[in-house]
Order: structure tokens, then C-alpha cells, then sequence
């Protein structure tokens, strides 16, 4: 039998820092982006981010070796700078550090300005010592935002930039479609998205025009949010990715009131449709005697807590259970890990998954789970429009839902087709 006590030891199944600084340093379109590192971590990478549908061909490494540990990583990156073509005319360099060379301590920025001089740096201690996948995205988007020579200029009225955003994560593309498609209706356009592929160097220093930052993600950008309302006296409001359709009131809600902006008709119409077209769909399916009996949620917190609360506020009744990755407090759900045992799903239960195919795996009870995946590495194909978030997002999510719940319901109804009671089961109606 497994021993419960081993899972504390598991690899985690997020992303490295290294990642996250190598991600947002590709999206300059300008930058070429050096990681400070050995083979195997360059290589892992790289890979994550191939997979992710991010073009690595501006990503280099220094492949450091024993004797670099203690000698220092100078005549390398000297040797990959010129083999890697950086010179005076080249926008921006950018050198992400693993654990090792960090303990070094190296002064990337000398050794690269006695090389190519008056060319910008942005240095970015990535290594595993230091966090995961959004601390290094946050450390280097703060030394690119501390390059920046700001423009002038006068500051456009119901303007944003977002901040904390990752084309690494699943559905990266619906997701800020949807984003600024809200806003756009609400009369507020996006200035800046930092952190979107194809950012360019020439664009950032009017990162100041806009009135508002919309800080998406607290880890990645927050430090950075903070950082240009000192610089720059520009104000910000943190609104997580929202998620079910009180979610997505809140969150327009919360920014149009900010910038004195009235929510237009068509938000609210949008999402009482939304409500009324879910009601609909569970009196639809809900018929056969089987209860949806919990809701277990797991990955970082500024992702799975809105979306479990989403998901609480749609079920109300239903058991709402997260493990948050290196946490233990619940937020007020339920606290779940790999050392807690569920209870035995009954005849006619379900529950819905929200996590990693590794967290399917743990739980079990394949013939009685409906999967949704976050994982942000396993797909190859992605999904350009699909998302989860916002009006048309949690429509999205719910189908799916539907679309798992009529498959179990066909299986069990084959095998127990004198189960039926043809009610709603009071959890369901919301």
C-alpha cells in the first residue's frame, strides 16, 4: 500500500522559475534571452515552453559545468554573447540565473556591458531555490520595468494596462480575448498587455498613458503594480481572472467603479442570459437520480480560488474542497490533499475534478469523476479562443460539465435504469 506520507516528496507539477523568467523575456519581441544555467535545466525549459507554443528561437544557455561553479561563468557568457550575434545594435538582452551560478554571484550586468556596452540588461534570479513559475516571471518582469525610459505623456482617460498575464497558461488566447472584450464594452481600452508574445521593446516605455493597471495575477505582478504607482503615480486594482457569473459582475463592477465608469445594459443582460441558460441545462440533465456530490479543486491560489468560488456560488450546496500548492489554510473551503482520504463516492454520486492529471490519478474513482483540466503543459494542441473565464468562458465550462455529466449518466442508466426519480436533486438547482 502507498504510503500516504510519500507524497510530500513528489516533484511539484508546476512550472520553474526559470520558465517563468525565460516566458516573460520572450515576450519582447527584441530580447534575446540568455539562461545562466546547466544543460538539463536549459533543456527542461525550453521544452516546457515549446510545448506551451512559445518559439524559443531567440533562448540560449550557457551550459554550466562543475568548474564553472567555482571559477565563474564569465569566459561563457562572454563566448555565448558573441556566438549568439548580441551586439551594440541588439534592444535588450536578457539573462535568467539558476541556483547554482546565483550562489556564484556573478555580475551578469558588468560582464555584459564590457561586451556589447550601452545595450539594456535585465538580470532575473530564476533558479529552484527562489520559487516556481510566477516568481521568476515577477522578478523579471520588474528588472525589464526598471530599464525603461518612460515617455511623457498625457495620461488617456478609461485606458488600462494588464499586468500578470501568460501566454504559458492554458487558454492564453480566449482567456484575454474575453478580457478586453468585456472591457471594451464597458468603453475601457487596453493600452499595454505585458507579458502577451510580441510585445515590443519600442511600446513599453507608454506603459505611464494609461489611467489604471489591472494586476490579473498577485505574484507575478503586484511587486510590479506597487513599483509604477510609485514611478509613475499610476494607480492599480487587483481583479483576478473571474470566473462564473457572479465573478464576472464583480470583477467589471469593481474596475468600472474605480475609473467612474457606468456598467453598460448589455454586461448584465449577458450574464443573466448566461444564468438563465445554465438553470435551464441542469433541469435539462439533472434527472437521473445522480447527485453531483463534491467539487475538489487543485494548483495555485490565484488560480483555483476564483474558480472555486465560482463554482460554490453555482452549487451551492455541493462541497467545495482545494489544495492550494504549498499551503495548507483552505481559504474557507475545504482543505484537501494527497494525505487526505475523501470518503467513497456512493452509487449515483459524482464529483468534479478541477487539476492535473495527476490529481485525477491520486483521487480515483475514474468511472464517477468529471475532469477538468488546468494543466498547462500535457496539451501540444492548443485551443486558440477556448477559455474558462469571463461570460463567454464559464458558458464554455459548464458545457463541459454537461457534456461529462450526460456521458456517466448514460453509463450508469444502462446499468440502473430503475434509479431514475425524474426530480432535480435539490443540490442541483442552485
Amino acid at each position: 500500500m502507498r504510503n500516504s506520507e510519500l507524497w510530500k516528496w513528489r516533484p511539484t507539477e508546476e512550472l520553474s522559475a526559470m520558465a517563468g523568467a525565460a516566458s516573460f523575456f520572450l515576450s519582447i519581441k527584441e530580447a534575446k534571452v540568455i539562461l545562466d544555467s546547466p544543460m538539463w535545466c536549459s533543456s527542461i525549459t525550453e521544452l516546457r515552453l515549446r510545448g506551451a507554443g512559445i518559439s524559443c528561437d531567440r533562448l540560449y544557455s550557457l551550459f554550466i559545468e562543475d568548474e564553472d561553479l567555482i571559477f565563474g561563468c564569465k569566459k561563457k557568457l562572454l563566448q555565448a554573447l558573441c556566438e549568439a550575434a548580441v551586439n551594440t545594435e541588439d534592444r535588450i538582452v536578457c539573462v535568467a540565473v539558476n541556483c547554482g551560478p546565483a550562489l556564484v554571484g556573478d555580475d551578469i550586468e558588468g560582464i555584459c556591458s564590457s561586451e556589447i556596452g550601452s545595450v539594456p540588461v535585465a538580470v532575473a534570479d530564476a533558479g529552484g531555490f527562489t520559487g516556481e513559475f510566477d516568481d521568476g516571471y515577477a522578478k523579471a518582469l520588474m528588472a525589464v520595468l526598471k530599464l525603461i525610459k518612460y515617455r511623457p505623456g498625457q495620461t488617456a482617460k478609461h485606458t488600462v494596462n494588464i499586468l500578470g498575464f501568460s501566454p504559458v497558461e492554458r487558454h492564453a488566447a480566449g482567456l484575454l480575448q474575453e478580457l478586453v472584450r468585456i472591457l471594451a464594452i464597458c468603453g475601457i481600452k487596453v493600452n499595454l498587455v505585458i507579458g502577451e508574445m510580441g510585445q515590443s521593446v519600442d511600446a513599453l516605455p507608454d506603459i505611464g498613458r494609461a489611467e489604471y493597471n489591472i494586476v490579473l495575477n498577485k505574484t507575478r505582478a503586484l511587486e510590479a503594480a506597487e513599483w509604477l504607482k510609485q514611478a509613475l503615480g499610476q494607480p492599480f486594482v487587483c481583479a483576478g481572472v473571474p470566473y462564473g457569473v457572479q465573478g464576472c459582475r464583480e470583477w467589471i463592477d469593481n474596475i468600472a467603479s474605480l475609473m467612474g465608469i457606468r456598467v453598460p445594459e448589455q454586461v448584465e443582460t449577458e450574464l443573466k442570459e448566461l444564468q438563465k441558460e445554465i438553470f435551464k441545462s441542469k433541469i435539462q440533465h439533472f434527472r437521473q437520480g445522480i447527485n453531483i456530490e463534491r467539487c475538489i479543486l487543485s494548483g495555485s491560489p490565484d488560480r483555483i480560488l476564483p474558480i472555486a468560488k465560482a463554482v460554490r456560488e453555482e452549487w451551492k450546496k455541493i462541497p467545495v474542497y482545494v489544495n492550494i500548492y504549498d499551503r495548507e489554510e483552505a481559504h474557507g473551503f475545504y482543505h484537501w490533499d494527497f494525505q487526505v482520504k475523501l470518503p467513497k463516492l456512493k452509487k449515483g454520486e459524482l464529483q468534479i475534478v478541477i487539476g492535473t492529471e495527476m490529481d485525477r490519478i491520486i483521487l480515483g474513482e475514474f468511472e464517477k469523476t468529471i475532469f477538468v483540466s488546468t494543466d498547462d503543459i500535457t496539451d501540444t494542441l492548443r485551443t486558440a479562443k477556448e477559455t474558462f473565464a469571463g461570460i463567454r468562458g464559464w458558458a464554455v465550462f459548464m458545457e463541459k460539465i454537461f457534456s461529462q455529466y450526460r456521458q456517466l449518466t448514460l453509463i450508469f442508466s444502462s446499468g440502473n435504469a430503475s434509479s431514475a426519480t425524474g426530480t432535480v436533486p435539490e443540490s442541483q438547482t442552485g
